[in-house]
């Protein structure tokens, strides 16, 4: 648009964006960290279905005892699905997190770097537990 066109528009109420920088052009690239955010959501879609099923819809959750999550937890590829699923979601969100921050102009940048680092450490925090458990468990 043409300057005069620019006045005219927003003489008529219609806000008019001066930089066009933030909208997003077909032919750029998308970040690593878009995709794994998307491959790690169809995958995490599967893994929570499937986990829905087996614990809700295949066996009764009024007779779910310890001794029910003891035989589940025996199978190592039971405990490997849950750990993949387990580090999927940190990571997805993790990653979703940090992906927000960098849109957000309403933080800081030391603010935004803080709760990256913080997000980081309580992430691989839990993805470290996580791994204990399933590869001590017996």
């Amino acid at each position: 648009m043409t300057p005069a066109a620019d006045q005219e528009v927003a003489a008529a109420g219609t806000v008019v964006a001066d930089d066009e920088s933030d909208v997003p052009h077909a032919a750029e690239p998308q970040p690593w960290a878009w995709h794994a955010v998307r491959v790690s959501g169809l995958f995490l879609a599967v893994l929570v279905v499937w986990h829905f099923v087996v614990t809700f819809v295949l066996n009764d959750v009024g007779q779910t005892t310890a001794v029910t999550v003891t035989n589940h937890w025996q199978d190592a590829t039971w405990r490997a699905l849950e750990w993949v699923t387990l580090v999927l979601a940190l990571g997805h969100g993790g990653i979703g997190l940090d992906l927000m921050l960098r849109r957000r102009s309403w933080t800081s940048e030391v603010a935004a770097t803080a709760i990256r680092v913080a997000g980081g450490i309580v992430i691989g925090a839990l993805v470290v537990a996580a791994s204990v458990v399933v590869l001590t468990y017996r």
